[in-house]
């Protein structure tokens, strides 16, 4: 306890999914909403998710949900118009090897790679790294006068393009 995470899949590693949380958990009504969406903390924590079976032990708790972030994942592949050629992780996922050999049973024959396999861990880039050079490309598009967000992809109310707000539709 007192983590914030469960490094390298340790604890979800030593547990068991336990069937009846995953089925609760997965009839969450964002999971089957289609794009564009996207959540983080504010809907995807324990206190806000149907409760676990009573009396889990917190490595069991750990393995189901890290159950579903594979089968959440995966479930958001049903959304593309073909399956993909490859789905590539970043972020502490990508270091978990329960995650992805979970994900890995979820998307079967797609091929999972991680950034690292790219090549993307060389010459210091992090996670944080990666995550600041995307928001100084989006201030250079901004500064370019390049559209910055795509609404009908981001679910975005407004495209900001060279200065100007428009609104979608």
């Amino acid at each position: 306890m007192g983590q914030s995470c469960d490094e390298d899949g340790r604890l979800a590693a030593q547990g068991r999914e336990d069937a009846a949380t995953l089925e609760r958990w997965l009839a969450h009504p964002e999971l089957a909403a289609p794009p564009p969406k996207a959540t983080g903390r504010e809907v995807w924590t324990l206190a806000r998710l149907p409760a676990p079976t009573p009396g889990l032990p917190l490595s069991d708790l750990a393995a189901t949900a890290t159950r579903l972030t594979a089968r959440s994942v995966a479930g958001a592949l049903r959304f593309l118009p073909g399956p993909p050629d490859e789905v590539v992780i970043a972020g502490g996922g990508a270091r978990n090897p329960v995650l992805l050999r979970m994900l890995q049973d979820e998307v079967g024959a797609v091929p999972l790679r991680t950034f690292a396999d790219l090549g993307w861990d060389r010459c210091g880039w992090t996670d944080a790294t990666r995550e600041a050079a995307a928001f100084a490309f989006l201030g250079y598009a901004h500064a370019q006068g390049w559209p910055n967000t795509l609404p009908q992809t981001t679910g975005a109310r407004r495209a900001v393009s060279g200065g100007k707000i428009s609104l979608p539709g």
